[in-house]
């Protein structure tokens, strides 16, 4: 992804390295992940997300792609395909499938942003330190 979309990833990665402690995220740039097993998703959007998320398909099973509505696509994904997309802003589900599907959905909160800003308001406060 950062070789793919360098801004997007950077811009992705500020809350990353805005964390304290000097912690890392695992799931760097994002900053969560939800794991989805054998599960069909209606329609819909992510409102809450930052951006970009995500998903990786971990399967052996027929179907199950992941369904683009404003793209007009429904991309037939394998075991170890990733798409990246604007969650928030596309609607989007995956198909139904026979056999066993998993997928990790990687995704920021739109909240970070207020974290990158003043630290949800704590920031400078004797009780918080950085």
């Amino acid at each position: 992804m950062e070789r793919l979309l360098p801004k997007k990833t950077a811009y992705l990665q500020e809350w990353v390295d805005s964390l304290p402690d000097n912690e890392i995220s695992p799931v760097a740039p994002f900053g969560s992940v939800v794991v989805n097993i054998n599960v069909s998703t209606t329609c819909h959007r992510d409102p809450m997300d930052l951006d970009l998320c995500s998903v990786l398909t971990l399967s052996h099973c027929k179907g199950g792609g992941i369904a683009l509505k404003e793209a007009g696509v429904s991309i037939e994904t394998r075991n170890g395909d990733a798409v990246v997309f604007p969650s928030g802003q596309i609607t989007h589900f995956n198909r139904h499938f026979k056999g066993k599907r998993g997928s990790m959905v990687f995704h920021t909160d739109k909240m970070a942003l207020k974290w990158i800003k003043d630290r949800n308001g704590w920031e400078g406060h004797k009780s918080f330190a950085t």
